[in-house]
């Protein structure tokens, strides 16, 4: 394992802010690219895409 991963998870495992603040980060990224009515439309546009050719 690179020296650099092993610092940064020293890091993450010492700061409960830098946890909190990257667990909230998380959440919010798959709330927004996992939306259900998000991924509905993005299954439309796929299917659009290849009905058209």
């Amino acid at each position: 394992m690179p020296w650099w991963i092993l610092g940064a998870i020293e890091q993450v495992l010492a700061d409960a802010g830098l946890r909190h603040k990257i667990a909230t980060a998380g959440q919010r990224t798959v709330r927004e690219r996992f939306d259900a009515e998000r991924m509905v439309d993005d299954v439309e546009k796929l299917y659009r895409q290849v009905l058209e050719g």
